[in-house]
């Protein structure tokens, strides 16, 4: 992703809206809201089959909120996308379900949940889990 350098960081994410409001906010509104309206059933299946554009549900990530933030963490770190969360363990799951399935290895600290979720997890699939305390790999 190619990058103005002329701004600094704080100009870079003021400018990067997506949403321009009527009303000439340089802020986008929150969207405070989980489920949208449609105009008919066709409309509806419009956007989950992706013909039109469209927010469907906010647990699957499709708020414009979450977008506009996701795309001003990307312009921040010159990245060609990024995710956002609502919690550590929904980012630490994807990101071992995503990425763990030749083996999980936790070295130093790890947060409990996660130490334990994957533990059970790699007990019950075929991940291999391995742990490493602080002593195991400074010794």
């Amino acid at each position: 992703m190619s990058q103005d350098n002329t701004h600094g960081p704080a100009t870079d994410i003021i400018h990067n809206r997506r949403h321009r409001d009527s009303f000439g906010s340089p802020y986008s509104p929150v969207y405070n809201t989980t489920t949208y309206q449609f105009e008919s059933t066709e409309a509806l299946l419009d956007v989950i089959e992706r013909r039109a554009p469209g927010n469907l549900y906010t647990r699957w990530g499709t708020n414009p909120s979450i977008e506009e933030l996701e795309q001003g963490l990307a312009r921040l770190e010159n990245a060609e996308a990024a995710l956002a969360f609502a919690s550590g363990m929904a980012a630490i799951s994807a990101t071992l379900l995503a990425h763990g399935r030749k083996g999980i290895v936790c070295v130093g600290d790890l947060y409990g949940a996660p130490r334990s979720c994957w533990s059970i997890t790699a007990r019950r699939s075929a991940f291999p889990f391995i742990s490493c305390s602080r002593k195991t790999w400074t010794s």
